[in-house]
């Protein structure tokens, strides 16, 4: 992909996740259950080059433009895991074995400000059609290993026709993480909740999580996040969360800084191709 055909934007959805102190014992808790550790202050997004071809907004309505206030409709001040296989339905562990493995769990879909961050914002291509990609470098994480082991970004992408796309990113891609460590919060492996039965018992499916590396625009063979028609306007929704059931995901990952930026960049797509 040459970079002279690239429309690029840089939504930096910087999230300062401001860690409390916490004393922890030398038990290990898998799906925390003590006090919260994370304050989180989302910031503007903007645009760091490229062409105005590509342009995003808070509001369907606009203006579009070079830059947009993030106002995340869900907004937790505390990060707490939880775990969805379609960002449709969250759940959270609320008890354990003596293991420490997760063995009863309740739905918390109507109280997600409590566990994660969820917003949207709106993208536009002018002047013709165009493939979007994430783009790096302007897409980074700064968090440590174990944050980015047990971190999700989860996706949903409307299209103009209200046809959506659901994806949820791994972002191990992003960074190092040979130094996280692991521990298996519950008895199956590599899997997530698609819901509960009985008094909380699990139901378990693969994991749909994919590598977020793969959607971005310097991969050797990069997947699409979406194309947009010339005008056309689609809907991006977003969820920063921890996912309970990664190996990840336990006391390790308390009491870290995060920063999350995000970025994007928009291929022409040639004529006759669209």
């Amino acid at each position: 992909m040459k970079k002279k055909q690239q429309l690029m934007i840089l939504l930096p959805v910087i999230v300062a996740l401001l860690a409390g102190l916490i004393a922890l014992s030398a038990a290990t808790y898998a799906w925390f259950t003590f006090d919260p550790y994370t304050n989180v202050t989302p910031l503007e997004g903007k645009i760091s080059k490229g062409e105005a071809n590509l342009l995003i907004s808070e509001s369907k309505d606009g203006p579009f433009d070079k830059q947009c206030t993030l106002n995340p409709a869900v907004f937790s001040q505390e990060l707490r895991p939880v775990s969805t296989v379609d960002l449709n339905r969250f759940y959270t562990s609320i008890a354990q074995n003596r293991n420490g493995y997760s063995v009863a769990f309740q739905e918390v879909t109507d109280k997600t400000d409590q566990y994660l961050i969820h917003g949207t914002v709106y993208l536009q291509c002018l002047g013709g059609s165009c493939d979007v990609y994430f783009q790096t470098p302007d897409l980074e994480i700064s968090g440590d290993d174990q944050v980015l082991s047990a971190g999700r970004l989860g996706m949903r992408i409307t299209d103009k026709n209200g046809r959506q796309t659901t994806l949820v990113f791994k972002l191990d891609a992003l960074g190092s993480t040979t130094g996280a460590q692991q521990r298996p919060t519950v008895q199956e492996d590599n899997v997530v909740l698609s819901g509960i039965v009985g008094t909380g018992a699990p139901v378990f499916v693969n994991d749909p999580a994919v590598s977020i590396g793969d959607y971005q625009a310097d991969a050797a063979n990069p997947k699409k996040l979406l194309t947009l028609q010339s005008e056309e306007i689609a809907q991006v929704d977003y969820w920063l969360y921890l996912e309970g059931c990664d190996t990840a995901c336990y006391n390790p990952v308390h009491s870290q800084d995060i920063t999350l930026q995000l970025g994007f960049a928009g291929e022409p797509v040639k004529e006759g191709n669209n």
